[in-house]
């Protein structure tokens, strides 16, 4: 499935990594993974569905001490040399991930590039902390 230029990435953010530094952006690390940076695809979805879909999966642990959701486009990341790649899982038909081109080591952005990323991105929805209730069992 063929990515559009102006489609929306979508990744999930821990509580650490929504830390407003003096500038206003979010950490670079958000955009930071050995493995690929995972992120839902938009697809067919408005932002709200993309939003919402993400946080019926993001494990309630997180909901609980804040965190966020954030995107970039696809062109975001083709403007830094980087390449999407379409890779559905079990139970996320939607999940892609951003990988580096031209690198020795193809699955991690660099850090030039990550922060490049994090000043293109849009805080699409901020989870307090505490915003939800989690019910374990025993």
């Amino acid at each position: 499935m063929e990515f559009k230029p102006n489609e929306k990435l979508f990744r999930a953010v821990l509580p650490k990594n929504m830390v407003r530094k003096e500038n206003g952006l979010i950490t670079s690390s958000t955009f930071k993974q050995s493995t690929g940076v995972s992120v839902d695809r938009q697809s067919e979805r408005d932002t709200s569905e993309c939003i919402e879909f993400m946080l019926n999966h993001i494990d309630e642990r997180y909901l609980a001490v804040g965190g966020g959701i954030v995107s970039v486009t696809v062109n975001d990341c083709e403007s830094l040399d980087l390449s999407v790649k379409y890779l559905p899982i079990e139970n996320n038909e939607y999940h892609s991930e951003i990988h580096n081109n031209n690198h020795s080591k193809p699955l991690v952005i660099t850090t030039p590039k990550a922060r490049k990323l994090v000043k293109l991105c849009i805080i699409e929805h901020e989870i307090k902390e505490n915003t939800c209730t989690i019910n374990y069992t025993y």
